[in-house]
């Protein structure tokens, strides 16, 4: 999870950098500003589902450890005349 929060962050800062170095009549981005435009990028959403695909093979890797138990019930019901 922190490794999204700094991705999310270094691209906020180099989005708010970018438009800083522009004209003066331009709009400045806040931070929440610049990472909301950042998200929208196919390169961070591809990175963001990644971390995400990344994040599914731990959780199922932590499972393997867990101990399972099965359970099987059977019911015969005859009936004589």
């Amino acid at each position: 999870m922190t490794f999204t929060i700094v991705l999310r962050y270094s691209l906020a800062v180099v989005l708010s950098s970018i438009t800083w170095a522009q004209a003066d009549d331009s709009k400045r981005l806040t931070i929440e500003e610049a990472v909301a435009l950042a998200q929208k990028f196919p390169s961070v959403i591809a990175s963001q589902e990644q971390v995400n695909a990344a994040a599914a093979g731990i959780r199922i890797a932590r499972m393997n450890y867990l101990p399972s138990m099965d359970a099987l019930g059977q019911v015969n019901r005859a009936t004589r005349k």
